[in-house]
């Protein structure tokens, strides 16, 4: 009579193993982006007093439009749109590491350009600025106090960069068609000139009930 042989459990989990350890290396990517420098030298970067820019160091670069410099608006569009540093462009925090926006950022690393980050404070740029200069980037700085500290600074200064909150018209389009007519040497209607006026409603005396009745 025949015999059967049995294969232990223990090898059929072994196989299972070293199948999954073999399909693990066959799929395995290189990493998309590798750090540059260790967590020591990062520390050491943190503590040099050259990684911020002061709002009116910023003003001044901005305004003088220096090719050497680039300011990257890491607030989302809408904000943006609202207002920000002169030249700036917007790439979201969060976009940072995606392909075009990180392209972006290398391509101008790699012409010499200082990229000065800011968000809507003081700490919103911090934690990309370390990423950056992990990933390799030399030339990286913050704006201190980030837009808010920008803004504040040149609304002191008499800034011609004005800020215009949300929801307000930042022109009056009127005056600006009226201003067209008198360039054209036209006479503004006059009915653009008169102010309405403001009817007020008068309340009817109510009537006494009519006598006799029920």
């Amino acid at each position: 009579m025949e015999q059967k042989t049995t294969l232990s459990p223990l090898i059929y989990m072994a196989f299972a193993m070293a199948l999954i350890i073999l399909i693990g290396i066959v799929t395995l990517r290189k990493p998309e982006y590798t750090f540059a420098i260790s967590t020591s030298e990062t520390h050491a970067l943190v503590m040099e007093d050259q990684n911020s820019l002061s709002p009116a160091e910023s003003r001044a670069i901005a305004e003088a439009r220096t090719g050497g410099f680039r300011f990257i608006d890491l607030r989302n569009a809408y904000d943006f749109h609202q207002g920000t540093v002169a030249g700036a462009l917007n790439l979201p925090t969060h976009s940072l590491l995606l392909p075009k926006a990180f392209d972006q950022l290398r391509s101008m690393d790699e012409e010499g350009a200082t990229l000065v980050l800011f968000g809507h404070g003081g700490a919103a740029a911090n934690g990309p600025w370390m990423v950056l200069r992990q990933l390799g980037f030399a030339r990286v700085k913050v704006l201190e106090g980030g837009y808010s500290a920008y803004q504040a600074m040149l609304k002191d200064s008499g800034g011609t960069q004005e800020f215009v909150p949300a929801e307000m018209a930042r022109y009056s389009y009127q005056d600006v068609v009226d201003s067209l007519i008198s360039a054209a040497g036209q006479a503004v209607p006059a009915d653009r000139e008169k102010v309405p006026e403001k009817v007020v409603p008068v309340k009817k005396a109510r009537s006494s009930a009519v006598e006799g009745g029920c």
